[in-house]
């Protein structure tokens, strides 16, 4: 191996595969925040449409969810500079570009879900 290579060799390459696969990785880390969100909506209650929450119930569910979602994109970053960190380019330009793919797909989510309630 040379020295150019990380401390985890298998992972530094520069070729099209580990750009692939950092976005995939970029990508199912946003479906696990957005999974984890939507578990604690349901677990809270908030999922049922005949849920009878009152303000401060949706106030707890709607906190509760934002909150989670910071963590969960805390720990996606943490992730993703590790695998930036010793993956190499093409990991790290993958990894990256997974992330703000997730981020576009989020946020047009949410706005199609916002535009489509009457």
């Amino acid at each position: 191996m040379t020295e150019q290579r990380s401390a985890m060799g298998r992972l530094a390459g520069d070729g099209k595969w580990p750009a692939f696969a950092g976005v995939g990785l970029g990508l199912f880390g946003h479906l696990l925040a957005i999974a984890a969100v939507l578990g604690l909506a349901l677990w809270m209650g908030g999922g049922d449409a005949d849920a009878d929450l009152d303000s401060g119930g949706r106030f707890a569910v709607m906190y509760g969810m934002l909150c989670l979602y910071v963590v969960m994109q805390v720990l996606l970053v943490f992730g993703i500079s590790i695998v930036s960190e010793f993956g190499g380019r093409s990991w790290s330009r993958g990894v990256f570009a997974g992330w703000y793919l997730g981020w576009a797909l989020t946020i047009g989510g949410v706005v199609a879900l916002f535009n489509s309630v009457p």
